[in-house]
C-alpha cells in the first residue's frame, strides 16, 4: 500500500467508523437509526458526510 492510498483510504475510514458509531450511541427512534445505519452501510462515504451534516441535526432538534 503506497503512501498515497493510506492516505485517502484513512481518512475515509475513520469519516465511516465515526458516523456510524455516533449513529448508534445517540437516543433516536428506533426505524431512524435503522435507517441511518443502512444509509451509512451502503453508500459509507456518501451516508457518513450526510450523517454527519443532517442526520445530527435533525436527531438534536426532534429531541429538544
Amino acid at each position: 500500500m503506497t503512501f498515497t492510498h493510506l492516505a485517502i483510504v484513512l481518512p475515509m475510514f475513520v469519516l465511516y467508523v465515526v458516523a456510524l458509531v455516533d449513529v448508534l450511541r445517540l437516543d433516536m427512534d428506533g426505524s431512524t437509526r435503522v435507517g441511518w445505519v443502512l444509509g451509512i452501510l451502503v453508500l459509507p462515504v456518501v451516508g457518513a458526510v450526510a450523517w454527519l451534516v443532517f442526520g445530527r441535526r435533525t436527531v438534536r432538534r426532534a429531541s429538544a
